[in-house]
C-alpha cells in the first residue's frame, strides 16, 4: 500500500478537493525523488513532472490515520 501521499500547488494555500495530490508512493524518499528543486531569482520552486510548484509536501499517511499528524 502507497501511504505517502505528494501535494503540491502554486500560492499560499491548498485548492479544494484534490487538484493538489500529485502521487501516492511506498516510502518518504520515493516521493522526494520526483521533486526537483528549482532556484528563479533566489526563490527556490519546486518541479514535479512537467510543472513548477510555489510548494509542496509529503503526508505519511500512517501518522494522518493514526492521528499523529502536525496540523
Amino acid at each position: 500500500m502507497k501511504l505517502f501521499l505528494l501535494i503540491a500547488n502554486d500560492g499560499g494555500y491548498p485548492s479544494s478537493g484534490t487538484d493538489d495530490w500529485k502521487g501516492c508512493f511506498s516510502t518518504y524518499d520515493e516521493a522526494m525523488a520526483t521533486i526537483t528543486i528549482v532556484n528563479k531569482n533566489g526563490y527556490n520552486y519546486y518541479q514535479v513532472g512537467n510543472k513548477i510548484y510555489d510548494w509542496y509536501e509529503i503526508v505519511d499517511l500512517n501518522d494522518w490515520i493514526n492521528g499523529s499528524a502536525k496540523g
